[in-house]
């Protein structure tokens, strides 16, 4: 176990350098309210299915630039613990 503050840097420099980043698991639950079911037909029209509010394309739309904001706040957490790595 390293404790010195040279060899933990070290490690660190190394970890970071051949391996990307992680994350640790959490989970979210999210509910779509206000978007109902829709029917959705293949372009030939041969195929037809209903799909839930959640494949909503203006709710998928809203999930995905909720995960960009998450996935900032995390980069700056990590920039400010590590704020040695910005070169």
């Amino acid at each position: 176990m390293e404790l010195g503050p040279l060899s933990l840097f070290i490690n660190v420099l190394f970890f970071l350098s051949r391996f990307s980043p992680f994350y640790r698991t959490n989970q979210i639950f999210i509910k779509s309210v206000g978007f109902e079911k829709f029917n959705w037909t293949s372009a030939d029209g041969e195929d037809s299915d209903v799909f839930g509010p959640v494949f909503n394309k203006t709710f998928m739309a809203a999930l995905y630039d909720l995960q960009v904001q998450i996935q900032l706040v995390s980069m700056i957490i990590f920039f400010t613990d590590f704020p040695y790595l910005i070169a």
